[in-house]
């Protein structure tokens, strides 16, 4: 049902309804000390007939059921279509978190893989750095420099590294 066709069956409902609750209500059966309607075997059957056969829209007990349960079933799908808009917006909320999620995936996986590329070029020219054999004696020539300076600063610790400066001279 669409909301229009609910609003106009309800506004529909509200006139009969009110029709209803002008009408004057006969009951046949007799009342208990609670004033509760009471019907006996004989009664029920020509109160059936007269409700089936009546058409005035009265207040009749079979109408006013049927409209109860008819308001009472707009009710109920109004209720169902505010839950359906509600499920349907959570929905939609999940589905853009999810593709917000899946997007950012996708970036840092295409990161990853252009870091994983760098590392492996920068890997491969680093090899062939280390092959190279001009590449091993720039190595052994920068420990023996490293090994002369730690020397030459005991050296100057001590006092003697003025002393064979001077004696050079």
């Amino acid at each position: 049902m669409t909301a229009t066709s609910l609003v106009a069956l309800k506004k529909d409902l509200k006139h009969k309804y009110a029709h209803l609750q002008k009408s004057e209500i006969r009951a046949v059966g007799k009342t208990d000390y609670r004033n509760a309607v009471v019907y006996t075997k004989g009664d029920v059957e020509p109160l059936l007939y007269k409700e089936i056969v009546r058409t005035d829209d009265g207040g009749s007990i079979i109408t006013r059921k049927a409209l109860t349960m008819t308001t009472q079933a707009i009710e109920a799908a109004e209720i169902l279509e505010e839950s359906t808009k509600a499920v349907e917006s959570h929905l939609a909320r999940f589905h853009r978190v999810a593709d917000q999620a899946l997007d950012e995936t996708k970036k840092k996986i295409s990161q990853l893989n252009d870091y994983s590329n760098r590392l492996s070029t920068s890997l491969v020219n680093l090899n062939k750095v280390m092959a190279d054999e001009r590449m091993g004696k720039a190595i052994e020539n920068a420990e023996r420099i490293a090994t002369a300076l730690k020397l030459l600063d005991e050296l100057e610790k001590k006092g003697s590294l003025e002393k064979i400066l001077a004696a050079l001279k």
